[in-house]
C-alpha cells in the first residue's frame, strides 16, 4: 500500500535522529519483571537520594510513579535507531551545565519537571532553570529545538511555568490544547507519566510509548517538502560521515604539504580545503538523488494530505477585468506541476501569461496571515549565503553593503572585485575594491533581494561598466586574508580608508556574482561599430 506523505515524513525524521538526552533524577536500570526484594538498608543522607520522597504538598500520583525505568526508555529507543543517554542529578548535586551541554547537542531533550537533584527539598524546584539557559544559548541560532516535559507532575501546574519562560523571550502561541507551547523554532511539549492523577489522558505517554511519541511531535515541526530534503540530506551525511574520514586519512598530509609548498600563494591551499570537503559533501548528495525526495509523486502526495486538513486550492483569477475564485481539484494541481503552465489541461481558464503573477503561493500555502514574504524569502535563500557560527562576515565578492548619509537617502553597493583578489597575501596596507550601485525596485523588477530589520527588499544593480566605484579600504601592515568587519551594537561594519562606514548587509551567492562579473565584462568588451543608422533601426 502506498504511504501517504505523513507516513513518508516519519521515516524521513527516523532516519535523520540519532540521540535523546533524558535528565529525570528518579531514572533507575530496574528490570521491569524484577521480583527481588529489596534490602533494608541503614537510613543515610544516600539513602535520601535512592529513594527521595515526591515533592511535598502535591497529589499527583503515588512515590513509585515519579520513577523512570531507564533500562526500558534506552532499548525502545535503540530499536527506533536512536541512541538515549540518561542523566539522573544525585541529591545536591550541581548537574545543570553538564545536562544542558548534552541537550544542545542532542536532537531531542526529555526533562523531568521536579528535580529533587537541584539542591534543598523546595517544592518550587524545578526545570525552568535549565529550559531558560538552553533558550538563552540558541536563541540567535535559529536552531530547531524540541524539548519534552516528560513527568508525574499533573501537565496542568506546568502550563503556567512554560508560559512565565517564553513570556520573557517574545511571543509564542500554542497547541494540543494548550500542551504545546511554540516560539520561533522552539517546541516545548508537555506529557505526563502513566498512571498521573488527573492529568487528560491525551497527554498521559506510557515509558515504552515515549519515542513514537516524541517523533511524532519532531514531525510537526519539520513536516515539509524541502524540510524533509534537508532531512534526508543531513541523514545521508550522518551515515557516511566515516566514508568521508576514510578518504582523508593522515597519509595525506604530505601531498597536501608538498601541494602547499609548490604554490606561489601558499594560504591558496587553505581557501581549496572548503571547496575539496564541500564538494565530497555534494557527491554524496548526488549520488543519493536527493531531489527525487520532492519530486512529483511526493508532491501529490502532499496536495492529498494538505487538502484531507481541510486546506481548499483556491486561485483568484482576474480575467477581462473580472475577478473569480476558482477552486482547484489535486489532480489539476498534479497535472499543473507535472506539466507545466504551457501544457496544464486548465490553461483555458487561467490566463497563462500572467500564470507566474497570480498568488500560486497563497493557493498553496496554508495560513494567509503568513503567506505574505515567503516569495521573498524563498529568493533570499536561494541567492544569499547563510551565516553560520560566530565569524564575523568578511568584505569579498558578492558582499552587499549600505553606506548611510546624514545629507540624503543611503547608498548600497555589492562588490564585484574578483575573488581572489580580495585576499590580501602581500604587505601592502591599503587596497581598492570594486562595487557595482545598488537601486530600490520601482516597477516590479528586481535582481536582488536584501533583508534588513526582518524587512525585505528589492534591488536592482547597474551593469554598465561606467558606474563601477571603487573603494579604497586600509588594513594593519601584517595583516593576511579577508578584511574583517567590526562589530558594533550587534551589526557589522567596514571601515574604508577615509573613515566611512559600510553596514554588512549580506553575501550574494558565488554563481550569481559570476553572472554578474559576466555581464559587466561582456559590456565593457563589447565591439565599438559605427554602423549605419538606418543598418542599425532594421537590427533591432
Amino acid at each position: 500500500m502506498p504511504l501517504t506523505f505523513e507516513q513518508l515524513s516519519r521515516e524521513v525524521v527516523t532516519r535523520f535522529l540519532q540521540s535523546v538526552v533524558v535528565v529525570d533524577d528518579r531514572a533507575s536500570l530496574r528490570d521491569d519483571d524484577s521480583t527481588k526484594p529489596h534490602t533494608l538498608l541503614k537510613p543515610t543522607r544516600e539513602t535520601i537520594d535512592v529513594a527521595a520522597p515526591a515533592t511535598s504538598g502535591t497529589d499527583t500520583v503515588s512515590d513509585s510513579k515519579h520513577e523512570l525505568n531507564a533500562r526500558l526508555l534506552i532499548n525502545v529507543f535503540a530499536e527506533k535507531g536512536l541512541v538515549c543517554g540518561v542523566i539522573r542529578p544525585k541529591f545536591q548535586e550541581p548537574f545543570e551545565d553538564k545536562a544542558i551541554n548534552a541537550a544542545l547537542r542532542a536532537d531531542i531533550t526529555v526533562l523531568d519537571w521536579q528535580l529533587q537533584g537541584t539542591g534543598a527539598i523546595d517544592p518550587d524546584k524545578d526545570a525552568t532553570s535549565i529550559i531558560t539557559k538552553i533558550i538563552e544559548r540558541e536563541k540567535s541560532q535559529n536552531r530547531i529545538r524540541l524539548i519534552a516535559v516528560y513527568s508525574a507532575e499533573n501537565p496542568d501546574r506546568i502550563k503556567g511555568k512554560i508560559e512565565e519562560i517564553l513570556g520573557t523571550f517574545g511571543e509564542f502561541k500554542t497547541d494540543d490544547d494548550g500542551y504545546t507551547f511554540i516560539q520561533n523554532t522552539l517546541r516545548i511539549a508537555i506529557f505526563a507519566k502513566d498512571g498521573t492523577i488527573g492529568a487528560d489522558p491525551s497527554r498521559t505517554v506510557k515509558e515504552n510509548e515515549l519515542p513514537d511519541k516524541l517523533i511524532g511531535e519532531f514531525i510537526k515541526m519539520t513536516m515539509g517538502l524541502l524540510s524533509n530534503a534537508v532531512l534526508e540530506s543531513l541523514a545521508a551525511l550522518r551515515l557516511n560521515t566515516h566514508r568521508i574520514l576514510g578518504n582523508f586519512p593522515p597519509d595525506l598530509d604530505a601531498p597536501y604539504l608538498t601541494n602547499r609548498a609548490l604554490l606561489d600563494e601558499p594560504e591558496e591551499a587553505e581557501d581549496r580545503l572548503t571547496d575539496l570537503i564541500a564538494e565530497e559533501l555534494q557527491d554524496i548528495l548526488e549520488e543519493i538523488n536527493i531531489g527525487t525526495v520532492a519530486n512529483l509523486d511526493t508532491i501529490t502526495k502532499w496536495l492529498k494530505y494538505k487538502e484531507a486538513a481541510g486546506k481548499s486550492y483556491t486561485l483568484k483569477i482576474i480575467k477581462g477585468g473580472n475577478t473569480t475564485n476558482k477552486v482547484f481539484t489535486c489532480e489539476e494541481l498534479n497535472d499543473l506541476l507535472g506539466n507545466g503552465k504551457e501544457r496544464w489541461k486548465c490553461k483555458d481558464e487561467v490566463p497563462i501569461s500572467k500564470l507566474h503573477q497570480l498568488a500560486l503561493t497563497d493557493m498553496f500555502h496554508c495560513n494567509e496571515e503568513t503567506c505574505k514574504f515567503l516569495d521573498e524569502k524563498y529568493v533570499f535563500t536561494a541567492i544569499m549565503r547563510s551565516r553560520y557560527g560566530n565569524r564575523k562576515p568578511r568584505l569579498t565578492s558578492g558582499t552587499v553593503v549600505k553606506k548611510q548619509s546624514s545629507e540624503g537617502d543611503p547608498q548600497y553597493f555589492i562588490c564585484v572585485q574578483q575573488p581572489c583578489d580580495c585576499i590580501i597575501r602581500t604587505k601592502e596596507t591599503k587596497r581598492t575594491f570594486m562595487f557595482l550601485p545598488l537601486s530600490k525596485a520601482t516597477d516590479g523588477r528586481f535582481q536582488v533581494i536584501i533583508k534588513e530589520a526582518n524587512e525585505y527588499s528589492k534591488f536592482v544593480y547597474s551593469d554598465k561598466p561606467y558606474d563601477l566605484t571603487s573603494i579604497e579600504f586600509t588594513f594593519p601592515e601584517e595583516f593576511r586574508g579577508l578584511i574583517e568587519s567590526e562589530e558594533t551594537d550587534g551589526k557589522f561594519c567596514f571601515k574604508d580608508s577615509k573613515g566611512n562606514e559600510y553596514l554588512w548587509l549580506g553575501e550574494l551567492k558565488p554563481q550569481f556574482v559570476r553572472r554578474i562579473l559576466q555581464t559587466v565584462a561582456a559590456k565593457l568588451t563589447r565591439a565599438d561599430v559605427d554602423e549605419p543608422e538606418w543598418l542599425r533601426y532594421h537590427s533591432k
